[in-house]
């Protein structure tokens, strides 16, 4: 298998590259990998293992948030109502509260929340906001 592994990566034009790994959140590791095409690597050891290990992590928090990106895109719409409702409640608003600033009924609050939840495909409502905020429906 090692053997098909390499072969595949020159196939691939990978010849030669560095990969720092990082411990990351609940033992779980992430890894850098630079690749090239030249024959040997110049970088025998990293000189300074902090600032890579540093570095590292800032790459995989960027990728992280980019990935994050890449929601489904759908033609959903939100009225007024809802759209007022779900961003008092990403401000951390109650439902109880977000009703006095409106001047509505609790149950009216309530109403537009579970179609928010039901248009978005949300589990509770922080995942509804969530998912509101990264399809730009919340501004």
């Amino acid at each position: 298998e090692e053997r098909r592994f390499f072969a595949e990566a020159t196939d691939f034009g990978i010849r030669s590259g560095l990969t720092m790994p990082l411990q990351a959140s609940f033992g779980t590791v992430a890894m850098l990998t630079l690749a090239s095409a030249r024959p040997f690597s110049e970088i025998s050891r990293v000189p300074d293992a902090h600032r890579a290990a540093t570095a590292v992590a800032f790459v995989h928090a960027k990728l992280s948030l980019l990935s994050d990106f890449h929601v489904e895109e759908s033609e959903t719409r939100l009225t007024a109502q809802e759209a007022t409702c779900l961003t008092w409640s990403s401000l951390g608003k109650y439902m109880p509260e977000i009703a006095a600033i409106l001047g509505i009924e609790h149950r009216t609050v309530q109403f537009h929340l579970d179609n928010v939840r039901e248009k978005l495909g949300a589990i509770n409502l922080p995942h509804a906001v969530r998912i509101a905020f990264l399809r730009k429906l919340l501004n």
